[in-house]
């Protein structure tokens, strides 16, 4: 199955206008004088240039988007879990008490009617309700899981020529910014209408009264992460330490060194210490990131918006699986790697004293050679690292000042591990935010019923007249939406 991405569309959408534009001076330059036909030059001409201008501006809206979402307090997956919870609630009450009428129908046949008469409100209620959170869910999952392959598509769509999806496209686009901006904010709409109706009574089965001292928000992000000489490691594991919470966050590298921080996973914000780790060495540099300040939102994945990309500066990965630690020692880089043969080269600039750490897989034997420098000191030992068994071998030496040392690695036998063997979950810290909104007691059950479907219904009819709006704003001249009733 063909995925679409976000970057592929937002291509074809920028081909698409270029094609418009083209077609636009093509019937400017025709020499057949027919009005109907020639008043299309312009309309294609402008609709080009706007399609690139939402390309251009592609991350920009959404950025803006998530940004008015975030002061929310809430996300979409807040919202998602939320609503699950209480659909399922509803779901198991739904079957207690069509039980309880069953039971008081077959055992007492001439109370049947007035018990009927009794649960037909609560049944219909009872449906409103979960038809509503279903429409919300259904809406939050869309929304969280393909926002930007949306908007891309809506771009495709506005770029084709002579307007013949412009409204659709406008449509598209109009839905999923306002959705995304818009659901967040749901709990509070609710708990604004319960404050306001019910002035007696506390409004804490929505939103806390009050926000926590240290405000919690919540961020997917991805990206891969370079050795000292630009190559990406093929294993190994990242560790975010958040310094405010005193949390650490455990990743699993993919093999083409990348990771990925999606849903129902994510990080809270906050200053981040990072490290890498693999076959016992760990990075002395502490790639230090505050989130969301030091995020790139690029929207290149639906499930991940931003973008940290991480730079190891005293670590070489050499492939399969050789993880060397290089320190005191600037400009490194790997001039060679062949199957039975590495080569690093480095220049020591603030000492004499170069310390090299390698770590392999205990099947795997190493040599070492130095050219521009002297090995003053050896070291050996075999530990265990995260259930794989490994050999640490450590190096010191002595080169010139300002003058580069080559390090010749030579290896052989098995120097290639089952990463799937390390003893460490995707992440082993809990990073996905599962506070669920208190639930409702009884006293609440019947201004629950009656005025949550209602809540509901009133404020998707809002999202759909801004997202009419915005649709209308973007170009569309009959615009629809799903939030149309």
């Amino acid at each position: 199955m063909v995925r679409l991405e976000p970057t592929s569309l937002l291509l074809l959408a920028a081909q698409i206008a270029v094609l418009t534009y083209y077609i636009g001076v093509l019937i400017y330059m025709l020499p057949i004088p027919v009005r109907g036909l020639k008043r299309w030059a312009p309309i294609l001409i402008q609709d080009s240039i706007w399609a690139v201008i939402l390309v251009l501006a592609f991350s920009s809206i959404l950025y803006l988007s998530d940004m008015i979402a975030s002061w929310s307090g809430y996300t979409l997956n807040d919202i998602i879990t939320y609503v699950r919870a209480r659909m399922s609630a509803l779901l198991i009450f739904d079957l207690i008490y069509r039980a309880i009428y069953a039971s008081i129908s077959i055992s007492m046949s001439s109370m049947g009617r007035f018990v009927s008469f009794f649960f037909l409100p609560l049944t219909f209620n009872l449906y409103a309700i979960i038809v509503s959170l279903a429409i919300i869910a259904i809406i939050a999952s869309i929304i969280a899981a393909a926002k930007a392959t949306l908007v891309a598509l809506g771009t495709v769509l506005m770029a084709l020529p002579f307007r013949i999806g412009r409204n659709a496209g406008a449509s598209l686009i109009a839905f999923s910014i306002v959705s995304n901006a818009m659901l967040p904010f749901l709990p509070h709409w609710l708990s604004f209408l319960y404050q306001n109706m019910f002035q007696g009574y506390s409004s804490s089965m929505i939103v806390p009264e009050k926000p926590p001292s240290y405000s919690l928000a919540f961020y997917n992000l991805w990206g891969t992460v370079y050795d000292a000489s630009k190559n990406t490691p093929q294993g190994g594991l990242l560790k975010f330490h958040n310094i405010q919470l005193n949390i650490t966050y455990l990743l699993k590298l993919r093999p083409d060194g990348s990771y990925y921080i999606i849903p129902p996973n994510s990080l809270p914000n906050g200053t981040y210490d990072i490290r890498f780790e693999a076959m016992g060495i760990r990075s002395d540099t502490v790639y230090k990131v505050n989130i969301p300040k030091d995020l790139k939102a690029t929207y290149e994945l639906d499930e991940a918006p931003y973008r940290l990309n991480i730079r190891l500066k005293d670590i070489v990965y050499i492939r399969p699986d050789i993880v060397i630690k290089v320190l005191d020692c600037d400009n490194i880089r790997l001039i060679e790697n062949s199957a039975d043969k590495s080569i690093i080269e480095c220049t020591p600039m603030n000492t004499h004293f170069v310390k090299i750490v390698i770590g392999s897989p205990r099947d795997c034997s190493i040599r070492v050679k130095t050219e521009g420098g002297d090995i003053y000191s050896r070291s050996f030992k075999q530990a265990q690292w995260r259930g794989i068994a490994v050999s640490l071998y450590g190096f010191g030496i002595y080169g010139g000042i300002g003058y580069p040392i080559r390090v010749v690695v030579e290896k052989s036998g098995v120097c290639s591990v089952e990463w799937d063997q390390v003893v460490a979950s995707s992440i082993i810290s809990g990073t996905s935010r599962n506070e669920s909104f208190p639930f409702d007691t009884f006293a609440y059950l019947i201004m629950y019923m009656v005025l949550l479907p209602s809540a509901i219904f009133a404020y998707l009819t809002i999202m759909g007249l801004i997202s009419t709006s915005f649709a209308r704003l973007l170009g569309a001249t009959h615009a629809r939406v799903m939030l149309d009733f």
